[in-house]
């Protein structure tokens, strides 16, 4: 996956090779969450294989044909 973001030589954070400064914290904010998300090096289909483990772990999915998991957060991707 190529990477959106990254940091230049005095630390600021870049979006698209140019500095995103503080001025709109929610777009800082978000871009901070996408360097850090690109920071794990995993790609998008790892994050669902990742998922859908933890949901074979903790979640009801032996039950889901008594319609235990109507609702679920994780269905379709949510």
């Amino acid at each position: 996956m190529e990477r959106l973001t990254g940091r230049n030589e005095a630390g600021d954070l870049l979006l698209c090779g140019r500095t995103v400064y503080g001025n709109d914290e929610d777009v800082y904010n978000a871009v901070s969450l996408l360097d850090e998300y690109e920071d794990t090096n995993f790609e998008p289909s790892d994050i669902a294989t990742l998922r859908n483990f933890a949901c074979q772990l903790y979640g009801r999915y032996k039950t889901a044909h008594e319609g235990s998991c109507e609702g679920c957060r994780w269905e379709k991707g949510e």
